[in-house]
């Protein structure tokens, strides 16, 4: 089997939408929105895991959530994740955010996680964005093909409770290019 882990609801259609389409995984999306709830925007876990939803029917991919609240500890989400991840079983293959140097501090997290958990020699690391902007590579492994566009875009849609939200907003705009690390 393979997996493919998605810190937040979004992170998986817009970083790693094409290898999701080629590749098939099962996608775990690993930590609830409720941060922005917090911070006092209009945005409830329930509705973030409905449009993740709905984004990986578009991608037809099945769904599956951890349910560690993103305001948790880091050591608090490494050690429950870690154990929730073990309990799902083995996989042969997984894709998870790479660890990069300035990267956002919770796709690290769980892209250190899923290195402890399945080990770097399945593990390939998917690029997201650092403090500097989006993650970029000298190598784009995507081919893009009409149809894989259209079906990222209409999953883009999926998630407008981000799209409401001004500095979440840009992350949809940016180009459609995926890399590995």
């Amino acid at each position: 089997m393979k997996l493919l882990l998605s810190p937040h609801n979004d992170d998986a259609v817009l970083f790693a939408a094409f290898t999701i389409l080629r590749e098939q995984p099962i996608v775990i999306t690993c930590l609830d929105g409720n941060l922005q709830r917090l911070r006092g925007e209009n945005v409830t876990a329930e509705e973030r895991r409905e449009e993740d939803k709905r984004a990986m029917g578009i991608l037809g991919v099945q769904v599956d959530f951890l349910g560690i609240s993103d305001a948790k500890s880091f050591e608090s989400i490494y050690q429950e994740g870690g154990k929730l991840l073990r309990e799902r079983g083995d996989f042969e293959r997984v894709w998870a955010p790479a660890v990069e140097e300035g990267g956002n501090l919770q796709h690290n997290l769980i892209g250190e996680l899923a290195l402890d958990v399945f080990g770097s020699d399945r593990v390939t690391g998917y690029l997201t964005y650092t403090n500097r902007g989006k993650s970029t590579s000298s190598r784009n492994v995507t081919i893009l093909y009409g149809e894989w566009v259209s079906l990222k875009l209409r999953a883009l849609a999926s998630y407008l409770s981000q799209m409401r939200v001004e500095n979440c907003r840009p992350h949809f705009l940016r180009s459609l290019e995926e890399y590995y690390a």
